[in-house]
């Protein structure tokens, strides 16, 4: 029943299929969105980023009625947020009409207007299954012998995906996206109850169901390091790097539960990245340890689909902070953009979303030894897996970042923050070939190249990171010198081969830093002693003036409160760890360098332990 026609500000809620999830509706959303259309599509249960049932409980036990009461809960959700009581316009796909028929029959919601997307009846649906079976004569046999009646194994292949929901001429290329989508398990109660007359309005709500499966996952628990919960390894259900909550507009179900729901949403959204600068080596740890500390490179973004603005790329950089005169706003070639737009490739998207806007806020020094091109690499994946909805997990994050620069040190702190150890696989020639991956240096950047071609994804796992702890007393004192050293030119003076002692000497004391950084209280000795190097800083004096005399003008005895100084990464930025008389440890460095003619600033900072950020505007 249509109470009033409908206007461009009436919220349009697209409720997807079955194996669908919102993120299919995507294409329409932006299409509709840039007329100026309120849109947003949803994702029940067990779908996209969706809370997700133990996988007895959605096959077995998950009803059309508890599918149907999601999408009252996004209706409620946009009828508050747009105070738009019963002016939601509710647009049901395949299955999904059958289940937005459900709403309506059994007037669980008030709607404005009522669209069925070639939908399938809520009930008397026997013939669709029926031309789905004949698609595929061994529909049964493989439901039963592949993995025992799992609801995936009907869609087992990218074929048969393709004969169940494309016409034959689609491309199977274009099918393989879809499938990435697609959940590991789908209810057998919803197609069960639309076969049968008037199966959905008997079905019974399952929220006090008490199996014995997990009961599933949901976004508020709590995840390990690698974005999975116990839950997630039992289901195959992958998470996306950040929860919903940190996305798109999550929304609670109207019945007094703590799961969430997903709505994906076109509407302009505004969202910043934190991404905090690291100190590598910490000493004896050379490319293996890194910390990452409180200074913060921001990215303030903005993407409104609706404005009808042409830029290049579909988006626009601004930028304030270091560098700010040398830093290139051209989409294709700063850092941030570039490498974004390399993972947007990856994923077939060839631009930005319509109208992005970038606001780069960097308070790091470009070329100190700060890690100042790691937090602009972790920045532009994160940017591209947010703008452009991507759900990567932080793990194949890593692996982007990895692609782009090969320092898992810098990068892993700065992705994941804290105290961490790293280490490298080593990657096929043909894995770095291509024109398309952009290639970090600081201050430089190559690579990137749009050849029309979608870059390679990166391989798996090719780095790996433990966080180590790290004693709440200490803190980093960074004295930062007035001149640059770039990392290219800091490898070159080093050696192509070491002795036996210099590398004992290493590898004695990189085994025992993490212990003595996350003892408490600190023993100054023991941690000043771990952080003596002999691989890279003595090398290092030819291109920062006074390094040797510099670091050794220092000790727990002459500095009380001082544990430890090294070489920040490549330099020429000095840390040093204490846990008091911060300001004069600081006046002794920079008078150090003063001798030498330079002059230099300083900054007190913390471990960043909370890493990269997403923080989503209200």
């Amino acid at each position: 029943r249509i109470l009033q026609s409908p206007t461009l500000d009436s919220p349009i809620l697209l409720v997807h299929g079955g194996f669908g999830s919102a993120a299919m509706f995507i294409p329409w959303l932006t299409l509709l969105a840039a007329h100026g259309y309120n849109v947003h599509a949803l994702s029940i249960r067990g779908h996209g980023y969706s809370w997700t049932p133990g996988f007895l409980r959605m096959a077995f036990l998950t009803t059309a009625y508890a599918l149907a009461m999601d999408i009252c809960a996004g209706i409620a959700h946009l009828e508050t947020l747009f105070d738009a009581r019963g002016e939601v316009v509710l647009a049901g796909h395949c299955a999904g009409g059958g289940l937005v028929q459900i709403v309506c029959d059994q007037e669980l919601a008030r709607v404005q207007a009522l669209a069925l997307l070639a939908g399938t009846p809520s009930f008397g649906a026997d013939h669709v299954y029926r031309a789905w079976w004949a698609l595929d004569p061994l529909f049964l046999p493989r439901m039963f012998l592949r993995d025992w009646l799992h609801p995936r194994s009907p869609l087992s292949s990218s074929e048969l995906v393709k004969a169940a929901f494309f016409c034959p001429s689609f491309p199977i290329d274009w099918v393989k996206p879809f499938e990435k989508l697609m959940p590991e398990y789908e209810s057998l109660r919803w197609p069960y109850e639309a076969v049968c007359v008037g199966g959905g309005a008997g079905s019974v709500n399952e929220d006090g169901f008490n199996g014995e499966d997990d009961g599933g996952v949901c976004w508020r628990i709590e995840a390990d390091r690698e974005g999975w919960t116990s839950s997630d390894r039992v289901s195959g259900y992958r998470p996306p790097a950040t929860p919903p909550s940190m996305g798109s507009l999550p929304i609670a179900s109207i019945r007094n539960t703590e799961q969430a729901l997903y709505l994906e949403t076109m509407a302009a959204s505004k969202f910043t990245v934190r991404a905090p600068c690291s100190s590598a080596n910490i000493g004896p740890g050379f490319d293996v340890i890194g910390l990452a500390l409180s200074m913060y490179l921001e990215l303030k973004v903005s993407v409104d689909p609706s404005d009808t603005t042409s830029l290049p790329l579909n988006c626009r950089i601004t930028y304030e902070g270091q560098g700010a005169p040398d830093v290139p706003l051209d989409p294709e070639v700063n850092l941030i953009t570039k490498v974004a737009l390399y993972v947007l490739r990856c994923h077939g998207q060839r631009v930005f979303p319509k109208n992005t806007h970038v606001h780069v806020i960097n308070p790091i020094p470009l070329g100190r030894g700060l890690g100042s091109s790691g937090s602009a690499v972790v920045s532009g994946v994160v940017l591209a897996n947010e703008a452009g909805k991507l759900g990567l997990s932080k793990a194949r994050i890593l692996d982007y970042c990895l692609m782009v620069e090969r320092h898992p040190d810098n990068i892993a702190a700065t992705l994941y923050g804290g105290f961490v150890g790293t280490y490298l696989n080593e990657l096929k020639p043909a894995d770095v070939a291509r024109l398309e991956i952009p290639v970090s240096e600081v201050l430089s950047n190559t690579g990137g190249v749009d050849t029309g071609l979608n870059p390679p994804e990166p391989p798996f796992n090719i780095g790996h990171f433990h966080k180590f702890k790290w004693a709440p007393e200490i803190r980093c004192i960074v004295v930062i010198p007035d001149f640059e050293v770039a990392t290219a030119k800091a490898r070159e003076v080093l050696p192509t081969s070491y002795t036996r002692p210099d590398i004992v000497f290493n590898l004695q004391r990189v085994a025992l830093l993490p212990t003595a950084l996350g003892e408490s209280p600190p023993d100054p000795e023991f941690i000043y002693l771990s952080m003596q190097d002999k691989i890279h800083q003595p090398y290092r004096k030819t291109l920062i003036p006074g390094l040797t005399e510099i670091l050794q003008s220092l000790s727990p005895k002459s500095h009380p409160g001082l544990l430890g100084t090294c070489l920040s990464g490549a330099g020429p930025t000095i840390m040093t760890l204490a846990t008091d008389n911060f300001e004069s440890i600081a006046d002794h460095l920079i008078t150090q360098f003063k001798k030498e003619g330079i002059t230099c600033a300083w900054k007190l900072l913390d471990p960043a332990q909370d890493g990269t950020t997403v923080i989503y505007d209200a």
